[in-house]
């Protein structure tokens, strides 16, 4: 049965109701009229309440939405003639549409409190999207802004949900920034796919970790020998895909990978300063695509937000730094003692040499069981999949919460 929603479609939908009343917001007539030098923190801050009466209308025209406003006049001090179109639209799987299309529109926004406040934080500190905003209102120049929720297309093609395009005076701006990758209660930036071998390993060849011949005789023998059939093996239900032998064999197979050669070569590899910059790269690969201004942020259940632009700063900060490595056994790791249930999902923590493998966490992955309902079937097949987590400390390295 299909869940009523997922809250990275609703944080999506949330983020581009609050950019887009971040710039239809402008400066009113008495600050205008009195300040003699208006700057970027003069920009008036948006609520909660502003963001949550955008989203209605976008909503409520099908999730799509136009709005107008006008240019202020620094110079003369008045509210001009000269009229920006701000246009959104948010493409989301159906599930999550119907949800919030609830009658009436807003009912069901109240759960989602911490989303709201996440995305209004972000747009009122964000110093690119607030230059964004200071610029297209006081440039008097016809500004076309294009906010579009965009993470349920071309996933396989670029890392962003939330895209902030500019025209103004018909051209159109490059992206060089807010162009966001966003994260909510999930670290998650890079996976792959497949019971095979090469599938789980080829993530780790990109770090340098390439000779595997004696390692993947093994896993072929633990596996695809002992159970021939498992490629296209039925199940009944998803519940009997992660409980079944094959699934518990895969992740012990996995496990010998992580805990020998893996681990083995990350510790010699991890603080030599060329590895680090490799790492560096790795990460901004798997988490931007390298596609200019990408940016990942990830709303925090307390509503705040993190931010990491990996720009040369991001780099420099890795390379500067003392790494450790550990295989994580519980679900939480921490000084002192251990927090959660023992995970049997394979995990390997890069983390801050001295620090807390949870707290310091830098970049984790995790190797774990899933299935897979063919369209149009009633039957399920065992998914395994080898994912790339960010930890809070990723970042912090080199950036700033604006």
């Amino acid at each position: 049965m299909a869940t009523e929603y997922n809250n990275g479609d609703i944080a999506e939908l949330i983020l581009a109701a609050a950019i887009a009343a971040k710039f239809k917001k402008r400066l009113s007539t008495a600050k205008l009229s009195r300040e003699q030098i208006i700057s970027i923190g003069d920009l008036p801050r948006v609520t909660s309440g502003e963001v949550k009466e955008t989203l209605i209308t976008i909503i409520s025209n099908s999730f799509r939405s136009q709005f107008n406003a006008r240019d202020r006049d620094i110079v003369n001090k008045r509210i001009s003639r000269v009229t920006d179109n701000i246009s959104v639209e948010v493409k989301i799987p159906a599930n999550s549409e119907r949800y919030m299309s609830a009658q009436p529109i807003g009912s069901r926004f109240s759960n989602f409190e911490n989303i709201f406040n996440s995305a209004t934080n972000f747009v009122n500190a964000d110093t690119e999207i607030k230059r964004k905003v200071f610029n297209t209102q006081f440039n008097l120049k016809k500004d076309l802004i294009e906010i579009q929720g965009v993470g349920t297309k071309g996933q396989t093609t670029t890392k962003v949900d939330v895209r902030v395009d500019i025209t103004t005076a018909g051209v159109k701006m490059s992206r060089t920034s807010s162009q966001i990758s966003l994260k909510f209660n999930t670290g998650q930036f890079a996976q792959t796919v497949g019971l095979e071998f090469e599938k789980f390993a080829d993530i780790f060849e990109e770090l340098g970790i390439t000779d595997y011949t004696k390692d993947k005789e093994e896993f072929d023998k633990a596996i695809f020998e002992t159970y021939p059939q498992i490629l296209g093996k039925r199940f009944s239900s998803r519940e009997e895909v992660t409980q079944s032998n094959e699934v518990k064999a895969l992740k012990e197979a996995a496990r010998k990978v992580f805990t020998g050669r893996i681990k083995r070569e990350l510790d010699n590899k991890i603080n030599d300063v060329n590895f680090k910059s490799t790492l560096a790269s790795f990460i901004k690969k798997k988490a931007t695509f390298n596609e200019s201004g990408v940016e990942l942020v990830k709303f925090l259940d307390d509503g705040r937000f993190l931010k990491q632009t990996f720009g040369d700063d991001f780099t420099n900060a890795i390379t500067s730094m003392d790494l450790a490595v550990t295989i994580k056994t519980y679900t939480r790791n921490v000084k002192g003692g251990r927090i959660g249930e023992e995970t049997n999902n394979p995990t390997i923590c890069i983390y801050k040499k001295g620090g807390d493998p949870v707290q310091d966490l830098l970049v984790e992955f995790r190797y774990r069981s899933d299935s897979l309902k063919p369209k149009g079937q009633n039957y399920y097949l065992i998914k395994m999949r080898t994912l790339v987590l960010a930890g809070e400390s990723l970042y912090t390295l080199g950036a700033t919460n604006e």
